[in-house]
């Protein structure tokens, strides 16, 4: 009896290390969300400048690979949490060259940020999603905040892209300022909780 809920209580504590650590690593980086702030409706967003952002360029593994041989973290950090197909990892520097697992390819336009609201991380993207009056509008403030227009459509929505993520946030205000603009918001990518 004792020997059956001693290996139990131990199975029980193995198990949960993994969900400790992860827990662990993702309260680091809210820790590091150090960054600029934006809001898209009523959520605030805070950038974590040393994460990294990978985009998955290989295949999933077959469910019938052990999960051992189908881990995915980077040499130079951890691997955080998949969104669509990219990968987060910390990162020891902003912005340094590192290396990467084979199959990932380092996104350095795209940055990480934090949801405030629930902690949970994004793929923040140097594009803003306009919502104005007219094609001509996008067009017009993506010449003013030398950007370049992605998307016009007559209806007036639209995509304005930027070098960076902290160029886009730069150039908010000013597309949001700009006449006829119903609403601006810098893009980001969430991830969509799966259902069991």
């Amino acid at each position: 009896m004792n020997l059956a809920l001693g290996t139990t209580l131990i199975l029980c504590a193995l198990a949960s290390m993994p969900a400790s650590a992860q827990d662990t690593d993702r309260l680091a980086l809210q820790r590091a969300a150090t960054g600029q702030g934006f809001t898209i409706g009523d959520t605030n967003f805070r950038l974590v400048p040393n994460a990294r952002v990978l985009r998955n360029t290989t295949p999933p593994p077959r469910a019938d690979v052990p999960a051992m041989r189908r881990s995915t973290t980077a040499a130079a950090g951890v691997t955080l949490q998949h969104i669509g197909p990219y990968v987060i990892s910390s990162g020891n520097s902003p912005r340094s060259p590192r290396t990467t697992p084979v199959g990932d390819v380092e996104e350095p336009s795209l940055m990480v940020a934090i949801n405030q609201r629930n902690g949970q991380p994004v793929v923040a993207s140097p594009r803003l999603q306009v919502y104005a009056g007219d094609a001509d509008a996008i067009v017009r403030l993506a010449r003013q905040t030398n950007g370049a227009v992605l998307a016009a459509s007559q209806d007036g929505t639209g995509v304005i892209g930027y070098r960076s993520v902290p160029e886009a946030l730069a150039a908010l205000p000013t597309v949001r300022r700009g006449g006829g603009v119903d609403d601006v918001v810098l893009q980001v990518i969430q991830a969509v909780p799966r259902l069991r």
